[in-house]
């Protein structure tokens, strides 16, 4: 009974892929060269950055929001009984604007600094949020979740830049995957 349940179930595709992988593993070099890079050396110098945890509490505070409208968005929708383009054409036009919103990243960094920027995402963020909150009304809710666009491009574009500007060459790759994992 369990075979069978499991193979109706199109997640065995997943499992599959991942057996795929497996051996595939075999095929990349082992370790590199030169050994395991000092990493704690890296970690002293950008904990001692000023404001490089303010940048990763930021990051995963507005981490946290992409998680509450990926997990609650759906559910949120499907208590109001909306439609089902409600959600599609939620995303297709967040995703949509927000691909025109990195496109044009430089120009808006650049116009608008980074203080401003993050400004921008965090009044779009309450004002998005708030109203997706308030309105039942499914043109309305999906014109407030295009304002995605601003929120997550501006942060992602924000942050791109920051660890440039504030992270020194020999410890950006420690940098970024702090910035990762707060993400």
């Amino acid at each position: 009974v369990v075979v069978s349940s499991f193979f109706s179930n199109p997640l065995w595709i997943g499992v599959l892929l991942s057996a795929l992988m497996l051996p595939m593993a075999f095929c990349f070099p082992g370790r590199g060269e030169g050994g395991p890079a000092p990493i704690l050396p890296a970690l002293r110098e950008l904990w001692n950055k000023p404001g490089f945890l303010r940048f990763l509490l930021w990051s995963a505070a507005q981490a946290l929001t992409v998680s509450v409208y990926d997990t609650f968005y759906p559910l949120h929708l499907q208590a109001l009984q909306t439609p089902s383009w409600v959600l599609s054409g939620s995303i297709i036009l967040g995703v949509g604007l927000e691909i025109l919103v990195m496109r044009m990243g430089q120009v808006l960094l650049l116009r608008l600094g980074i203080q401003s920027a993050i400004l921008l995402a965090s009044v779009a963020g309450i004002f998005r949020w708030s109203g997706i909150a308030l309105t039942t009304w499914p043109v309305l809710l999906v014109i407030l979740q295009s304002l995605h666009s601003l929120c997550f491009a501006l942060f992602w574009l924000v942050s791109v830049q920051w660890i440039h500007l504030h992270t020194p060459r020999n410890i950006a790759a420690s940098s970024q995957s702090l910035f990762a994992a707060a993400s």
